[in-house]
């Protein structure tokens, strides 16, 4: 990370945490890392990947709605873009959150290339983080 990325990151974590989005607290950018803060469960233990934390359908609906909440604090502070197309590098908001920028994609119960935005939650599904475009295996 060069040091303009990092004072980037820095100040655009220091903007929503004073919006009150709860982000990792940036202590400090030294030879290309940015230092922030450890983000732990109640036994201080690194807190798991969202991925690998499994949730009930009224589980995953809560926290959407706690994930909506603060994409809506980070619009009003005004932290926009907050990503970067994977393809392109073109500035987009947290999500376009009406299913037409295949940015959200991932792989559920097996399949690739879902719209996360446009499948409701149920009980039992497996949902995993997809970066880039699907896996397409070789045949012979």
């Amino acid at each position: 990370m060069t040091p303009e990325a990092g004072s980037f990151h820095s100040t655009r974590s220091m903007r929503l945490a004073a919006a009150g989005v709860r982000v990792p607290v940036p202590y400090n950018f030294l030879d290309g890392v940015l230092l922030m803060e450890l983000v732990a469960d109640r036994n201080g233990d690194a807190a798991p990947r969202l991925n690998d934390v499994p949730f009930s359908a009224d589980e995953a609906r809560l926290h959407h709605a706690t994930l909506l909440r603060e994409v809506v604090r980070m619009l009003c502070a005004g932290v926009v873009p907050l990503r970067h197309t994977p393809v392109s590098g073109r500035p987009r908001s947290p999500l376009c959150l009406m299913g037409v920028c295949f940015d959200c994609l991932v792989e559920v119960d097996g399949m690739q290339n879902v719209q996360s935005c446009l499948v409701e939650v149920r009980a039992g599904m497996q949902v995993k983080l997809q970066l880039g475009a699907r896996h397409v295996e070789a045949t012979s």
